[in-house]
């Protein structure tokens, strides 16, 4: 589960640190790829730090010592007793955006005006604030139903799939669908293809990304047409949320107007797994004010409690990860329970968060966020300077 309450997303420190000497490190926006250096006592690197500490590929041990390169990786000499402690290597630590895939309806009842404004503009104009508030936080994607495939009920490949860097392309799609005749302004086919459209959801290729959160927002404002094969309609729906859910994909589920069938609504919100607590488990949209802040709440619930290393622990082995908030010890705990704490997937090496712990990244509480590699057979490390 990380999905909470509006947050803002916590400021993740990048430092290196290497047998109890440190140096500054400069990285991307954590969206996965390279970017960035490091430089300083241990060298450089691009995109990932090295775990230099101090006593190149030597393991670490605890014996006698003068210098810090007589304690393997991670060790220091304390120079008071001149035994070997494990000083630790703290790594990067950068937040994972989400995945979202925006599934919008176009049907031509999306003309139908709310005081003097469409629908539709009203709609365009919501994921347009939606992507400008949260640029470079989550990975946004887009598709709309009905298409215009030719068959009004079926739907082609998603037009924009989820991916980084996608905001400015998805408004560009939209404003131009603003005017007549454009291939995505509403006017045809008048059909309400719900089924459809969750079944072509279930194809994004990024929702197979299993170092990240993802989700799926469903928008509609009328009744489902029936177009899916068998099962179709509103039992194609719930297979296709389901089956999306099977694969740690989310739904909110977004009914805009008084046109919407609330049972069938409330039915789909319940299966995506992020049901609203008001009258309805979907959430209920009637103006720009409404739309604007449900979107901007459930975006905001999206963003992650989940830190990628720049490295993987020593040997993968994730009893060797401390993890450090604001510098202050004790560490903040393993809990293989998911309930209060962090655990490790290697599967993107990434660390997931839970409880009070996710709380406190997601609330901003949280300024400075380090994993410390301990060293094999040593004590647990101190928390970074």
């Amino acid at each position: 589960m990380r999905a909470g309450k509006p947050v803002s997303a916590a400021l993740v420190t990048l430092l290196a640190i290497a047998c109890g000497s440190s140096s500054p490190a400069t990285f991307n926006d954590g969206t996965g790829g390279d970017g960035g250096s490091s430089s300083g006592s241990s060298g450089s690197s691009s995109g990932q730090l090295g775990l230099d500490g101090g006593g190149g590929d030597a393991p670490f041990h605890g014996g006698p010592c003068t210098l810090d390169t007589e304690c393997g990786v991670g060790g220091v000499c304390d120079p008071s007793t001149h035994a070997c402690a494990c000083g630790g290597v703290s790594v990067a630590a950068n937040e994972v955006p989400p995945n979202m895939l925006v599934v919008e309806d176009r049907s031509c009842s999306m003309t139908d005006k709310v005081g003097a404004t469409t629908k539709w503009a009203i709609a365009v104009q919501a994921i347009e604030n939606l992507t400008t508030k949260f640029t470079g936080k989550i990975r946004f994607g887009l598709t709309l139903f009905p298409d215009r495939t030719g068959n009004q009920c079926t739907q082609d490949a998603i037009p924009i799939p989820v991916a980084p860097g996608n905001e400015t392309k998805i408004q560009k799609l939209l404003t131009a669908a603003l005017v007549k005749g454009d291939p995505g302004f509403p006017d045809g086919p008048c059909v309400t293809n719900i089924d459809t459209a969750m079944q072509q959801a279930l194809t994004e290729p990024a929702f197979n990304d299993k170092a990240r959160a993802s989700f799926a927002v469903l928008i509609t404002d009328g009744m489902q047409a029936g177009c899916g094969t068998v099962p179709a309609g509103n039992a194609a729906t719930l297979a296709a949320i389901t089956s999306l859910s099977q694969k740690g994909v989310g739904t909110f589920v977004i009914g805009f107007g008084s046109a919407v069938d609330t049972a069938a609504l409330d039915s789909f919100a319940v299966a995506g797994g992020h049901p609203s607590t008001g009258a309805h488990k979907y959430y209920q949209a009637d103006d720009q004010a409404t739309l604007d802040t449900i979107l901007g709440n459930l975006a905001a619930s999206a963003l992650g409690c989940d830190l990628q290393l720049a490295s993987p622990p020593p040997g993968g082995d994730a009893s060797l990860i401390f993890v450090y908030f604001n510098k202050t010890p004790p560490p903040v705990p393993r809990d293989t329970t998911h309930k209060n704490g962090w655990d490790y997937d290697p599967n993107g090496n990434v660390l997931h968060f839970y409880g009070a712990a996710c709380d406190q990244l997601k609330t901003g509480k949280v300024q400075d966020a380090r994993a410390v590699f301990g060293c094999p057979g040593g004590p647990p490390p101190p928390p970074p300077k």
